[in-house]
């Protein structure tokens, strides 16, 4: 089947076969049915089914239809939420709410199975999710359309009325998942073999995801506001079943599969309330409800609601075989795609031999006939060894004694000052193409002088500051909110359209001589939030790293994001500090390393104190700025002093042991995070070695009963205090009833934390802020607590991400960063020492407890134990790091610790595999060794036993999770260093093989001409 709008198109899709135009299936049956599935809450989302809405009566129809319905009982019109004017954040905040999510999922998902009618294409089976049953109940006749819209407004408006609650999302079988759970938690939904939900309330879910997290289970958390299926709605269940009484109910004409039992539904069951009140509590077993519908070998499964999160599961399933698995609509983040998905899908529902309507055949034209089966050759391949490629290199192991190392400052060079020309490429490379600059500045404020020098010297210059929104002031000249991904989207997009190609952004939020008087909240807006939502607008404008087709020469832009700050860094020691404005570190060490063309500098400088020194500033910042030979990676992170240029180092630091220990015989230490993976590791150190009376805090009230009675037996006495780090009032709490119970405090090991994670382009503030509360307001509250107490030490538990960065850790890298200023600034007034340690990856506790890294990789506990004692046996500095590679290596490859930490997930390849599922690509076979490498290596991840060299990573069932860890196996395996980013424009093995071969290309040519001629002569 060719999707193709004239001739000209026809041909070039026969002749490319281009995936997206040229599309190929088999009949798999003399008559296939189909079976239709309905998502539930989370898959809504602003503009759901507008292209539809806009074209086809149909759909909009039975949409208009439902919303007139509904109005008296949701008191509006919905269509004003599901197709609002304009980009509306109320409205995307507004149609999130349970009480309006609800009804808009029914309405979209109704009105777009009467569209899938009115093709012609009947389902023969139907199976929702959750709020998703009650569509297919109403389409199989148990409730009329007025009865189920009534039932469903006011199983949200109940639902949202139930006290809040948090779900998670996590990567393991039901059987397993089970005993791990904390009491108050539910298993919420079984949605694959080895993917679960559960629910419960937020300080539940908390404790889950950190006991998950340290067995090494894979979790995400779901942006739900409440726990459906779980106690919490237990509440509502009278009032609605009682609702559901006065409703009749029907025996379904449909054939309906139940989310109770996996199986099909009873009549019985249908047109009980005791069955919907049970659907309401109990878990969704969607996947036994796949295994029932995939008990028919030729049955097609087709979601029919917005995005593609059912269909993502169904492909994962072992008995799918080679059948197709559609989506109506596309993911939200690939709208482009909208508009054609509906006929992609009515297509290859023709190619399996699905009946259509013949209005889809056109009325004119003229049938060619074209042989009835394809001559299909045989090949006989000699299997290829597995290519050996590059050996990766390994890390040497180094002694303890060489894992210290401290922050340090190099004085460099001036650099002399190159006016701006802004219509030349920004990097040295003929792809760049951008000329303008943007320019992120207050209206006055001490980025004024700069704005006006760049104005003076170089256009086209585009001036934004902070506002209430996106507005255009003038030409040239807008407002926005610091932190909307919104915002800056609507933004680039009018300055890419109005005033030309965006060649560098300067960002000056940051540069601001009333810090002292700003709340935390709104420094971390006008920075951390601020770049991250540029980075973000960068990614949904210009480079759309989530679509799977990308513009090539879009993808090739080149844009240099410089941020001008200043408190942020000691060098001389007499400098004015602001802590949070430490976590600018996070996103400008993190943006680069995801986003291979977008490269990311900071400035830390010093504020002119009288006008006599202002053009010298102006000169300083313009001269690095506008640097003749680019941004140099080892220069990334600069500073000014004065009239000096200064870069930062990390030197060793030898730690010799002193005749006496800050640490103390029977002493009194409080551990918060105390249950962690590294909290409980010292905590068995200083039990085992000093005796010591212990503090154990954490989140939940229940403690971990076999890791006290362990510490008990070790020698230690144990107090266990519950208590959220975020909560001031709690944590002074906590102090007090450690010294009304021990008597004294006599040093404090801040070890709480939130395992964070996700590409840039996927982070969401909720999540972020999870991950920033135990280290930003924990150690804010913490030594706020501590003021005026006789404490020894106080140890906050840093990383090295916090200078490093890493693939995925731009919220974590952030917040450790934070932990580091927070201990430069302590020291200062501090009558206690503090300590800021950057820990390298622990091997046998927390995230990586479960995983088979080898001995080189990471701290072991025991080594980890041995660390602590030598920095807390000598004297202090505020920032120690702890790195088992030498650093200046580990920095070179920042961003790759997260690839060698998820490549040993990897090794196992005796999993059972299952044959491919039928896609809407043609599968192609492997033409080279490279390719059939790579194949067998996504075969093995997979779990798929042959991979077309076309065939989409995701749509094969696969996640940006697999997709790094794919990544990590090929560089073990071939040495090629590759960026996410480029992976996921294309992520096919045809793709990955030319990325591959470009990389070694430009390794061979960079490296030794000498090393070029031998290998010349080998090859």
């Amino acid at each position: 089947m060719v999707l193709a709008s004239d001739r000209a198109a026809a041909i070039d899709a026969l002749t490319r076969r281009d995936p997206a135009a040229f599309l190929c299936g088999e009949t798999l049956s003399e008559r296939p049915d189909v079976a239709f599935l309905f998502p539930g809450q989370g898959a809504q989302h602003v503009n759901m089914g507008r292209d539809l809405y806009a074209r086809e009566p149909v759909f909009r129809g039975a949409v208009d239809d439902c919303c007139r319905r509904l109005r008296p009982a949701l008191g509006l019109d919905l269509r004003t939420l599901l197709f609002p004017e304009a980009a509306d954040e109320q409205a995307a905040a507004r149609l999130a709410q349970t009480a309006i999510t609800q009804p808009a999922l029914f309405v979209v998902e109704y009105a777009l199975a009467q569209w899938w009618l009115e093709q012609g294409v009947r389902p023969a089976a139907l199976l929702g999710h959750s709020i998703g049953e009650y569509v297919a109940a109403c389409l199989a006749g148990v409730f009329t359309l007025e009865d189920a819209l009534s039932v469903v407004a006011e199983r949200g408006r109940l639902l949202q009325a139930t006290a809040p609650g948090a779900m998670l999302a996590v990567s393991l079988p039901e059987a397993e998942l089970r005993p791990m759970l904390p009491a108050p938690c539910t298993v919420a939904a079984v949605n694959a073999p080895d993917l679960c939900v559960i629910a419960g309330t937020a300080e539940a879910i908390d404790d889950a995801e950190r006991k998950l997290a340290g067995q090494g289970a894979a979790t995400q958390r779901l942006h739900v506001s409440h726990a459906f299926h779980s106690a919490l709605v237990e509440p509502m269940l009278d009032e609605f079943e009682a609702l559901l009484a006065r409703v009749k109910r029907s025996r379904p004409q449909i054939p309906l599969v139940s989310n109770l039992s996996g199986d099909w539904i009873t009549d019985e069951q249908a047109c009980s309330t005791a069955y919907w009140r049970r659907h309401l509590r109990h878990t969704v077993r969607f996947a036994e409800g796949l295994d029932t519908l995939l008990a028919q070998a030729d049955r097609v499964l087709l979601e029919v609601g917005p995005g593609d999160t059912l269909s993502t599961l169904a492909r994962r399933h072992p008995r799918l075989a080679a059948r197709p698995v559609l989506a109506s609509q596309c993911h939200p983040r690939r709208a482009a795609h909208h508009a054609g998905q509906p006929r992609r899908c009515l297509a290859q529902l023709w190619l399996a031999g699905v009946a259509v309507d013949a209005a889809f055949t056109p009325a004119s034209g003229r049938r060619v006939p074209l042989p009835t089966y394809p001559f299909e050759r045989q090949s006989y391949w000699v299997d290829a060894a597995a290519p050996a490629g590059k050996a990766s290199t390994a890390r040497k192991a180094r002694g303890l004694e060489d894992w210290f190392y401290r922050p340090s400052w190099k004085r460099l060079p001036a650099i002399a000052l190159q006016e701006p020309v802004l219509n030349e490429p920004v990097l040295d490379s003929p792809a760049a193409a951008g000329s303008v600059l943007m320019v992120l500045t207050d209206a006055a404020g001490p980025g004024e002088c700069l704005l006006k020098h760049w104005q003076n010297r170089a256009t086209p210059l585009v001036q934004v500051q902070p506002g209430e929104g996106f507005t255009r002031l003038a030409a040239g000249h807008y407002t926005v909110r610091p932190g909307s991904r919104e915002d800056f989207a609507a933004l680039l997009r009018e300055v890419e359209t109005e005033v030309g190609p965006l060649a560098r952004i300067h960002h000056l939020w940051s540069l601001d001589a009333e810090s002292a008087a700003r709340p935390p909240d709104e420094i971390l807006e006008r920075g951390f939030y601020s770049l991250l939502a540029v980075a973000q607008a960068l990614d949904d404008v210009l480079y759309s790293v989530a679509d799977n087709v990308a513009d090539s020469a879009a993808s090739e832009r080149r844009i240099a994001i410089a941020v001008v700050a200043n408190q942020l860094e000691e060098v001389t020691g007499a400098e004015s500090l602001c802590a949070e404005k430490a976590t600018l570190h996070g996103p400008c060490k993190v943006i680069a390393q995801e986003y291979p063309h977008i490269s990311c500098r900071l400035l830390d400088v010093q504020l002119p104190q009288r006008p006599a020194l202002q053009q010298r500033f102006v000169r300083q910042v313009s001269a690095e700025l506008f640097a003749a030979n680019g941004e140099q990676s080892e220069e990334a992170l600069v500073a000014y002093r004065g009239p000096y240029r200064w870069l930062k180092t990390y030197e060793p630091l030898t730690l010799a042991t002193p005749p006496s220990s800050t640490l103390r015989e029977q002493g009194v230490y409080l551990l918060t995070g105390g249950f962690g993976g590294i909290g409980l590791t010292l905590a068995r150190y200083l039990a085992r070695q000093w005796q010591a009376r212990l503090a154990l805090l954490g989140r939940r009230a229940s403690a971990d009963n076999e890791a006290v009675a362990e510490l008990e037996t070790l020698g230690a006495e144990v107090l266990v205090i519950a208590a959220d780090m975020a909560d001031a009032g709690q944590v002074e709490s906590a102090i007090d009833k450690v010294q009304r119970h021990f008597g004294e405090l006599h040093g404090v090991i801040h070890a709480a934390g939130v395992p964070g994670g996700g590409m840039i382009a996927q982070r969401e503030r909720a999540a972020i802020e999870r991950v920033f509360a135990p280290k930003l307001a924990g150690a804010r509250h913490l030594l706020a607590a501590l003021d005026g107490t006789a404490v020894d030490f106080v140890v906050l538990c840093s990383s090295l991400a916090s200078f490093a960065g890493g693939i995925g850790k731009v919220d974590y890298a952030a917040a450790n960063a934070y932990l580091d200023a927070v201990a430069v600034m302590a020291m200062r007034t501090a009558e206690h020492e503090v300590v800021s340690i950057n820990w390298d990856g622990w091997r046998d506790v927390g995230m990586a407890a479960d995983m088979r890294l080898p001995e080189h990789v990471g701290i072991g506990a025991q080594q980890g134990m041995l660390a602590f004692e030598r920095i807390m046996n000598s004297p202090m500095q505020p920032q120690t790091i702890v790195s088992t590679t030498a650093l200046h290596d580990r920095l070179a490859m920042a961003g790759d610790d997260v690839l060698d930490l998820l490549v040993s997930d990897l090794s196992d390849t005796s999993r059972s595999t299952h044959p491919r599922p039928l896609l809407q690509t043609a599968y192609v076979q492997p033409s080279n060794e490279l390719e059939q490498g790579l194949a067998q290596v996504w075969s093995d991840s997979l779990g798929i036993d042959s991979i077309g060299i076309d065939d989409n990573l995701f749509e094969l069932g696969g996640d940006s999770l697999l997709a790094i860890q794919l990544l990590a196996r090929v560089r073990g395996i071939y040495g090629a260093e590759l960026h996410p980013a480029e992976f996921f424009k294309q992520p096919t093995v045809r793709a990955l093989a030319l990325l591959i071969e470009e990389w070694l290309i430009a390794d061979i040519e960079n490296s030794d001409p000498a090393e070029n001629r031998t290998l010349g002569a080998k090859a």
